[in-house]
């Protein structure tokens, strides 16, 4: 084989192995606190603010405002009110809700919450969890409770838990979801939930069950 040849191959090797560590030190940096992240985040509020109001009249429920979830489930608890709230819509959108933000939330912490590439996949999955979701609900009738609703919920739930722990990983705290949503984020996110002394944990799960108590006695 000419020598021309040989050095030829080898060029672009070098090249192709230079684009690969550029791709890969790419994808492994910490994005910073910038105007582009701030734009991303208000997205993607926007976006489960629509969420919610399209899913509430056909489920009764909320996919990703747990606060809401929460004080429909004092009432139901309290047997008040004319409105019935299903206690299975609300409690796979809570679980889910919970799993997402314990398994990305965690995961992230694993990976890097603000590496490139962790930021990528999350988003990734939260995209396909809501087509998917999309899709169910536009292919199968529409009943407010059943095993096509759960999955629904159940997508949509987990796809907004994943949403708020990126959220609060990237340190943005002034734009998330608020009140008891954001406390069951930080409680299962957190680094060191099973540590045994941990006052940020306490205090997240004497808010939460403070919240219920007085929710239940005032309904």
């Amino acid at each position: 084989m000419p020598s021309t040849t040989i050095s030829t191959i080898q060029n672009s090797d070098e090249v192709a192995i230079s684009r690969i560590s550029k791709v890969k030190s790419y994808l492994n940096e910490n994005i910073g606190d910038d105007i582009y992240v701030e734009i991303e985040l208000l997205f993607l509020a926007f976006g489960i603010g629509i969420q919610d109001a399209t899913t509430f009249p056909d489920y009764s429920c909320f996919a990703s405002n747990q606060t809401g979830n929460t004080v429909f489930l004092a009432i139901e608890t309290a047997k008040i009110g004319a409105e019935n709230f299903p206690f299975s819509n609300i409690g796979f959108s809570l679980a889910f809700f919970i799993l997402g933000s314990l398994t990305m939330g965690q995961l992230g912490h694993y990976i890097g919450p603000t590496r490139r590439l962790w930021i990528l996949l999350t988003n990734l999955l939260q995209t396909t969890l809501v087509i998917a979701a999309t899709a169910i609900q536009y292919t199968t009738p529409l009943l407010p409770t059943g095993p096509a609703a759960w999955t629904v919920i159940s997508s949509l739930a987990f796809s907004s838990g994943a949403q708020v722990a990126m959220a609060r990983g990237l340190g943005i705290t002034e734009i998330t979801t608020a009140m008891a949503t954001a406390a069951y984020v930080d409680l299962v996110a957190d680094p060191k939930l099973l540590v045994r002394e941990n006052r940020g944990r306490n205090r997240r799960v004497a808010f939460l069950a403070e919240n219920k108590k007085t929710l239940v006695q005032y309904t």
